[in-house]
């Protein structure tokens, strides 16, 4: 170990005397790599392998920062270029979309025209309400009427295959031949008997493979005001009664069968013919009504509550039913979608 020391030397003859001690005085230095040199040399290594490995990391890490850049920089553009191409593509599906609403919007005033005014109607009968809500721009439901003479007119409440776009076109060929048939004949029984085989013909459906089957389901009641009698043929679309003493309503079945599509070319439609008196109330209806879902539990209406519902407001005036009948549907409706388009008729006698 390091230090000073001192070695103390006696000798001693062999007749036992002693010498003087003799001191020797010497130190010890410790190894180089314990010298204060040393230490200073190893504080400086330490430094300056410190300051080498800070000045590399840092030459790696803006050397991976400045790679990262340039990679956000590709990045970007990349981001900007897609971005261009969505933008454009999004101008264009808008404009794609504004011509398609166009198109439809004009196919709407077109379903519009065909659509008899209501003021007609109510000239025709003052007692009478149409409520008419499609589920889309233009709609496979569409009410039809004409008038015979100054004490008779025939009213229909119609449903076609469909709604939307393709509904509309149907109501339109189905609306066409209604206008063709009342020209022939105004018994209802006869005019779905000729409607049924001229769509069949229009829309070339002849049982083959590949032929459409869209057709319309439809309930027509041929009105007569002075003797307050109505005959009625319906294509799977009933009609409901609802006298003016009565909590019931009276349900008058249709044939079940519809018009075009499976139905056969010869198909005959049954008629009957219902003596009314004064207050007596008789609505025509589509599926749409009673097939909406809604409610808490998202359930659909149902056929049976739709008619609770017709009992609940008779006492009311038709512009009333017609007001009361809207909003119990959309109220129904909550935020459920509409599923079909919704068509209801009503007279009061």
């Amino acid at each position: 170990m390091k230090g000073n020391y001192k070695l103390i030397v006696q000798a001693k003859n062999i007749y036992e005397q002693q010498s003087k001690d003799l001191v020797i005085e010497f130190s010890i230095l410790p190894p180089w790599y314990r010298t204060t040199l040393a230490y200073i040399l190893y504080v400086v290594g330490f430094g300056l392998v410190l300051f080498v490995s800070i000045r590399v990391a840092s030459y790696r890490l803006k050397a991976q920062n400045k790679h990262l850049d340039n990679l956000v920089k590709e990045r970007t553009k990349e981001i900007e270029h897609k971005n261009e191409e969505l933008k454009e593509q999004n101008e264009q599906i808008l404009h794609q979309k504004q011509e398609i609403t166009d198109s439809i919007n004009y196919a709407k005033r077109i379903q519009n025209a065909i659509l008899p005014p209501f003021v007609e109607i109510k000239n025709s009968w003052k007692d009478t309400f149409v409520f008419f809500q499609p589920k889309d721009i233009v709609s496979g439901d569409f009410y039809w009427y004409n008038k015979i003479d100054e004490n008779e007119f025939l009213i229909a409440s119609a449903d076609c295959t469909g709604h939307g776009v393709p509904g509309g076109f149907m109501s339109m060929v189905c609306s066409d031949k209604l206008n063709e048939a009342v020209t022939l004949t105004n018994e209802p029984d006869a005019i779905l008997k000729m409607v049924n085989r001229r769509i069949k013909q229009s829309l070339r459906q002849d049982n083959k493979e590949g032929s459409t089957k869209d057709g319309m389901e439809i309930a027509l009641i041929k009105v007569n005001t002075i003797t307050k009698t109505v005959k009625y043929s319906g294509a799977n679309r009933f009609l409901w009664i609802i006298r003016a003493e009565s909590n019931e309503v009276e349900e008058v079945k249709p044939t079940k069968a519809g018009i075009g599509g499976h139905t056969d070319d010869t198909q005959e439609f049954a008629i009957h013919e219902i003596q009314f008196n004064s207050g007596d109330r008789l609505y025509m209806s589509t599926d749409g009504y009673g097939d909406q879902f809604g409610g808490k539990e998202g359930k659909k209406l149902m056929t049976k509550n739709f008619k609770h519902f017709l009992l609940s407001i008779k006492e009311l005036s038709v512009d009333e039913q017609a007001i009361e009948l809207e909003k119990h549907i959309n109220k129904w409706m909550l935020n459920h979608e509409q599923v079909d388009d919704i068509l209801v008729i009503g007279i009061k006698m």
